[in-house]
């Protein structure tokens, strides 16, 4: 790519997301506390090649205080068949 703006066509699936505000370094989080959600409503994360973690920025960083910044945080999520096992396979990654 030569630095210019670019589409790109992104097949979702089934993903949580949320809108977090604030300031970028405090986004991990925001991420914890969608995770715990999932977990609890009996989803995990589904992360591969084609399905990633991702944000949409709503603000500009040059023109907005950090404690307004709005950022959608996105993150592909499948049933877990065994919340037990899914959350050790989680967390030893």
């Amino acid at each position: 790519m030569d630095g210019g703006a670019w589409f790109w066509r992104w097949e979702e699936g089934l993903c949580a997301h949320l809108l977090h505000v604030g300031p970028y370094d405090a986004e991990p989080a925001s991420i914890d506390r969608l995770d715990a959600f999932l977990w609890e409503q009996g989803y995990e994360p589904d992360f591969s090649p084609v399905r990633q973690h991702h944000e949409i920025y709503l603000g500009d960083p040059r023109r907005t205080a950090p404690e307004k910044l709005k950022t959608v945080i996105r993150r592909p999520v499948r049933r877990c068949d065994s919340q037990v096992d899914a959350q050790e396979s989680y967390h030893s990654i």
